[in-house]
C-alpha cells in the first residue's frame, strides 16, 4: 500500500480506500487529517442499551433503557398538534413516554405489548416521563432485540 505522508510525517487519509478528495475534506473540517487521528477519534459518548434499570430507581436527568408492559395508550389534542401518551409498567413502577405529533404510534404501542424504551428520564407534573423515546417491541423471543 502506497501511502503519502502529510507535513507531520503521518499518513494521509486522502489515500484510503473509499476516502476521496469530498470526504477527506469533510473529516479535516472535523479535525481528522491523519490515520492516526482517525484512529484516536472516539465517539464523544457511549450508550449501554443491554442494562436495564427498573422504573423505582430511575432518577431525573439520567438516560435510561427500560423493559415493561404497555399498560394504557391514549392521543391528547394540543392545540395543533397530538400528543400520544403511553404508560409503560415493569410490576415495580409506573414511567409516561410521550409523542409529539406522532399519532400513528398508537397502532405499535397497544395495551399489552411487552416494549424496551431509551430516553432521558424526566419529572413531569411529579411523574417520571420520558419525552420521545427510542423503542423496540419485544416478540415472542425477548432475547432477539435488534437495539439492546
Amino acid at each position: 500500500m502506497n501511502l503519502q505522508t502529510t507535513a507531520s510525517g503521518q499518513s494521509s487519509l486522502r489515500y484510503l480506500k473509499g476516502i476521496g478528495p469530498k470526504r477527506a475534506l469533510a473529516l479535516e473540517k472535523i479535525g481528522i487529517r491523519s490515520i492516526r487521528d482517525l484512529l484516536y477519534f472516539f465517539p464523544r459518548r457511549y450508550e449501554d442499551r443491554s442494562a436495564f434499570v427498573k422504573i423505582h430507581e430511575l432518577t431525573p436527568g439520567q438516560s435510561a433503557c427500560i423493559k415493561g408492559e404497555v399498560l394504557a395508550s391514549k392521543i391528547r389534542p394540543l392545540r395543533a398538534m397530538k400528543i400520544l401518551e403511553v404508560t409503560v409498567g415493569d410490576g415495580e413502577g409506573l414511567l409516561r413516554a410521550v409523542w409529539f405529533n406522532q399519532p400513528y404510534l398508537n397502532h405499535q404501542l397497544v395495551t399489552g405489548r411487552e416494549v424496551i424504551l431509551y430516553g432521558k428520564v424526566e419529572l413531569y407534573q411529579n411523574r417520571l416521563q420520558m419525552a420521545s423515546p427510542e423503542f423496540e417491541i419485544l416478540g415472542s423471543a425477548p432475547e432477539e432485540t435488534v437495539h439492546t
